[in-house]
């Protein structure tokens, strides 16, 4: 019964990462119109093709991986798995909004802030105390300035906006002071870097930011 059920855990996990492409597709289309009308439009037949499996599958490898490196086990049934879909999820969602309209819409941002509130609160997977994620949603709140005249420096415009000073809150929430900090730290060098390579004069910054979170929980979570 045990494992019948993780088994229909495991379903539920890879279902709800599948789901992440043609939900990031109807919100790009749609980040201005109602919520109903943005669920709607995630069940367009043209959304789920193969880039909807392959953003599934990571999604999917990667959620299980890091259950693994919590629970030291695979046969897991229980809320925690559930947060750490939803955090990747908002975080990849992000991503790739960002990188086709430039911008991260607050239907993203605000559920991101609250449920890394409630996570810190229910379990404490990411942060060690609960008021260490409200202290790091707060730096976050204010990083992104400094992070913009840093890459001005380089003499790129201004990659920051309205959305990334909400999305750094976010992963804040989610990870607590140390997880911002190795975070930003891994987006500012592999930001930094593809700018000096790249001849393009604007990136957007939710996707570097994207891999510092990757980086932080694959490599310095342990």
């Amino acid at each position: 019964m045990f494992i019948f059920l993780n088994l229909l855990f495991y379903g539920l996990l890879f279902s709800c990462s599948v789901f992440l492409y043609p939900f990031a597709m109807s919100l790009t289309k749609n980040y201005s119109e109602s919520f109903y009308k943005i669920i709607k439009g995630c069940f367009k037949k043209e959304y789920f093709n193969l880039k909807a499996l392959y953003t599934g599958v990571g999604l999917f490898i990667i959620t299980v991986a890091i259950q693994y490196m919590y629970f030291r086990h695979f046969l897991i049934f229980n809320y925690t798995s559930l947060f750490i879909l939803l955090f990747l999820f908002l975080i990849a969602t992000a991503c790739i909004i960002d990188l086709k309209k430039n911008i991260i819409p607050d239907l993203i941002t605000y559920p991101l802030i609250l449920f890394g509130f409630c996570g810190a609160i229910l379990d404490s997977y990411f942060v060690s105390m609960p008021y260490d994620s409200a202290i790091a949603a707060l730096i976050g709140y204010f990083l992104p300035g400094i992070i913009g005249v840093i890459f001005e420096m380089f003499g790129k415009k201004q990659t920051v906006g309205a959305g990334d000073v909400k999305f750094l809150a976010g992963i804040g929430a989610w990870l607590g002071t140390n997880g911002l900090f190795y975070t930003v730290m891994s987006a500012c060098i592999i930001g930094i870097v593809w700018l000096l390579v790249s001849k393009k004069k604007f990136l957007p910054f939710a996707p570097f930011c994207g891999a510092g979170v990757l980086i932080y929980l694959l490599a310095f979570l342990n």
